[in-house]
């Protein structure tokens, strides 16, 4: 019926009887190419979730069989903020993540068979772990019709300033560049002004 409201069907289609997780960033999208949505939780200190939407009204969350739930050492990790984009041109949606500080931020790599590869060290995102990750998204800013990665940093403790760990509360915005390279896109490392 169209009348310009909502039902929430969140027990009927099996998403909300996954209980005990803190998701912080909500991700839609055709990760399996089938031609449905699925959702992406990014969750915070647990692992995240991937509900594979099963084409009549149900998902089955499937993170960790995937390999999207874990950082690339297999730990979960505190996730943020996400966004998706084909950034390999291969023709399947790649999932970004950023993570709490101290914790890479994740790029998981679809390699087209139902399945993700942790791509972050590897693409060259993983290199700082000092910024906490918040916002991101794909972009192509410099309109050679690759996507590029921007995300927004800042710690959430103001007592981190005085705490000498080598943390910052300000931290920078950071513009990743696609290389494009043939194997596995890498980006480049380019801080944003403020």
């Amino acid at each position: 019926m169209v009348d310009g409201t909502f039902t929430n069907v969140s027990e009927k289609a099996g998403i909300a009887k996954i209980r005990g997780n803190y998701g912080l960033g909500v991700l839609t999208g055709d990760f399996d190419n089938d031609g449905w949505p699925d959702i992406y939780v990014a969750n915070d200190t647990n692992a995240s979730l991937l509900f594979h939407n099963r084409h009549d009204g149900t998902f089955e969350e499937i993170g960790v069989p995937a390999g999207c739930a874990y950082d690339a050492d297999g730990k979960e990790v505190s996730g943020m903020g996400v966004a998706a984009a084909d950034f390999d041109g291969d023709g399947w949606l790649d999932i970004f993540k950023t993570n709490f500080s101290d914790e890479a931020a994740s790029l998981y790599r679809n390699t087209g068979d139902g399945m993700f590869e942790e791509a972050g060290l590897r693409a060259g995102i993983g290199r700082n772990q000092k910024w906490l990750g918040w916002g991101c998204g794909f972009v192509d800013y410099d309109n050679d019709g690759w996507p590029d990665l921007f995300l927004v940093n800042g710690h959430v403790y103001p007592e981190v300033d005085r705490a000498n760990l080598g943390l910052s509360f300000r931290q920078p915005k950071v513009l990743y560049r696609n290389l494009e390279a043939r194997d596995l896109k890498t980006f480049l490392l380019k801080l944003a002004r403020r």
